[in-house]
């Protein structure tokens, strides 16, 4: 069962107490995350709830929860969430999500964040629904390894699939047209060409700071970069992404489940950061394809063909 958030109507009966059905209260995550309403969150957790604040890392009671909410909201991003499975039993259910978020760090940075979720919620007296375990990382299996030999599988498989990705990456990238790189959806979109130069720098940066094992702050994607036309870019992510993978992979399991810090907005295992670093480049590669057709160009075959291109 597949459930999105935006299609569940809310139930006002239930806003200071939680929520009439555990998707509800999926719904009220979503909506106190993008208003900012704290104290509407934190109406949603029993008093002695627990938060997954960081992959194994639980804080339990009020305090820490509202603590780690509030990060999120000082972020002033957005968040998606499907719910994708209900399991109820008695006065208990268990959610699972998948869910994005995007916003802004401490340091002005983009952040982007992504996972599947997996959390208990119970029943209360007055029938509403509140959650017991939050735990926002449930299923993310790179973000819960902590056995070296698990963590180097794990990279293995997520460096092979970033390799296999360049190549459809700078694909997008040919596909832009090259005379609207000024084009934005929106006012509060980036450029096409600062899509292009988000990726591409970013690529480069996320892979080099895992592989150093400390992160530095985010490349300037001003026109100070160099990168000024799509073709640009694929030259770039050429050149330095792929041995910027190399070096990834040349890292031991220790290295891999050694803590990093990025730029204290959060510690995590080098491969739950490769992990990240996957779901940013594909995150931002589709809002980049999603501007192709507006901008009058055609949206290569990504994982298949497009309408725009048939395979025969």
């Amino acid at each position: 069962m597949t459930v999105h958030v935006a299609d569940i109507a809310p139930d006002r009966n239930h806003a200071a107490a939680g929520r009439g059905t555990p998707q509800q209260v999926l719904a009220s995550i979503v909506d106190g995350i993008n208003t900012g309403n704290l104290d509407a969150l934190m109406a949603l957790y029993e008093p002695g709830a627990a938060f997954a604040t960081q992959p194994g890392q639980l804080s339990h009671g009020l305090s820490g929860i509202r603590e780690a909410l509030g990060g999120f909201i000082a972020m002033r991003g957005t968040l998606d969430l499907r719910v994708t499975h209900v399991l109820e039993a008695s006065d208990l259910a268990l959610v699972t999500t998948v869910w994005s978020f995007t916003g802004t760090g401490p340091d002005g940075a983009p952040v982007a964040l992504s996972a599947q979720s997996a959390d208990v919620l119970r029943r209360q007296a007055d029938g509403s629904w509140r959650f017991v375990i939050d735990n926002p990382w449930g299923t993310d299996w790179a973000a819960t390894a902590t056995h070296p030999v698990e963590a180097k599988t794990i990279a293995g498989f997520l460096l092979g699939e970033m390799t296999r990705e360049v190549k459809t990456t700078t694909r997008v990238f040919g596909a832009v047209p090259g005379g609207r790189l000024d084009y934005q959806p929106d006012t509060s979109s980036k450029t096409a060409i600062g899509l292009l130069r988000h990726i591409t720098l970013e690529d480069e940066w996320l892979l080099t700071s895992i592989a150093n094992g400390r992160f530095l702050p985010p490349p300037d994607d001003s026109d100070a970069c160099g990168i000024m036309t799509p073709a640009d870019a694929i030259a770039y992510y050429i050149d330095r992404v792929p041995p910027a993978i190399e070096r990834v992979k040349a890292l031991s399991g220790e290295d891999l489940v050694r803590t990093i810090d990025m730029l204290g907005f959060m510690q995590l295992p080098a491969v739950s950061l490769l992990s990240m670093a996957v779901k940013h480049s594909v995150h931002h590669r589709g809002q980049l394809s999603a501007y192709l057709r507006a901008m009058g160009g055609k949206v290569p075959g990504i994982y298949g063909p497009s309408a725009d291109v048939q395979i025969s």
